[in-house]
C-alpha cells in the first residue's frame, strides 16, 4: 500500500473538497496509477474491486446496446471518482468503463473504501451530493444529445474533457470522439473542422489544443454551463 501525500491527492477535486480528517482517512489507502488510452477499468458484470480518483486522466462510462453500439453515459475526471456503485451498495459494474484521456489517478481497494465510508459519517453526505451531481450530468448530456447539433455537442465534450484533466491540451483521436458522441467518424471530422476554422481549437496528429476557451464554451452553450456550475457548487 502506498500512502498518497496531501499535495498530490488534492489534485483530485473531490478528495480536496473533503475535510482534512476525511481526506487523510482516504489518502492512507490511495495508490498512484497511470491510466493508459482505452484501458478498461471495468466491463459489464465485473466486480468492482477498486475505485479510482482521476488526477490528470479522464474516464468514460459507456452503456452497451444490444447491437453492440456503445453510448457514453458520463465522463469522470479530476472532479470525481470512478466506481460509484461501490458507494451505493452495488459491487458490480453495469457499464463498460475505460480511460478516454491517459493520465494519472489514485486507486483504492473497494473494500477499504467502503470501510472508510462506513466509519466516516461526514463523508457520506458529500458522496451523496456527488452522486446527485453526477446524475445531473447524465441527464444534461442526454438532453444535449437529443436537442443540440453535433458541433455543439463536440464543443461541450471538449470543454468538459479539459476540465476533467485540468489542461486545455490533451491526446484525442477522431475515432474515440466519434465513439463517445455516438456518431460516425466523418461526422466528427466535419464538426471538428468547423471548430478549427472558427479558431477555437487546434488539432494535429491525435493531439488537441483548445485555443479559444471562452469561444469554445460559448459554442458549447447551456449544457456545459449547467454541468460546470453543478460541480463547482459541490466542490468549491
Amino acid at each position: 500500500m502506498t500512502t498518497a501525500d496531501a499535495g498530490s491527492a488534492a489534485e483530485n477535486r473531490l478528495v480536496a473538497a473533503l475535510s482534512a480528517a476525511d481526506a487523510d482517512r482516504l489518502r492512507r489507502y490511495l495508490e498512484p496509477v497511470a491510466l493508459t488510452p482505452e484501458q478498461i477499468l471495468y466491463r459489464p458484470g465485473d466486480t468492482i474491486a477498486a475505485v479510482y480518483f482521476p488526477r490528470t486522466a479522464a474516464v468514460s462510462v459507456l452503456t452497451a446496446l444490444s447491437d453492440g453500439a456503445l453510448v457514453e453515459a458520463a465522463m469522470v475526471g479530476r472532479e470525481g471518482m470512478v466506481g460509484l456503485p461501490a458507494f451505493l451498495g452495488d459491487d458490480v459494474s453495469h457499464a463498460l468503463v475505460l480511460c478516454q484521456i491517459p493520465g494519472d489517478a489514485w486507486r483504492m481497494d473497494a473494500e477499504a473504501f467502503r470501510a472508510v465510508v462506513d466509519v466516516t459519517h461526514p463523508l457520506s453526505p458529500r458522496l451523496l451530493r456527488y452522486t446527485a451531481t453526477r446524475l445531473l450530468q447524465v441527464a444534461q448530456l442526454a438532453a444535449c444529445n437529443r436537442r443540440h447539433t453535433v458541433s455543439a455537442r463536440c464543443a461541450t465534450w471538449l470543454v468538459l474533457a479539459a476540465d476533467g484533466v485540468g489542461s486545455d491540451a490533451f491526446p484525442l483521436t477522431h475515432r474515440f470522439l466519434a465513439l463517445v458522441l455516438g456518431v460516425r467518424r466523418a461526422t466528427v471530422a466535419v464538426a471538428a473542422a468547423a471548430l478549427r476554422r472558427a479558431g477555437l481549437i487546434r488539432y494535429r496528429g491525435g493531439h488537441l489544443v483548445i485555443v479559444d476557451r471562452p469561444g469554445l464554451e460559448a459554442a458549447a452553450g447551456e449544457c456545459y454551463r449547467v454541468i460546470r456550475d453543478s460541480f463547482d457548487r459541490l466542490l468549491d
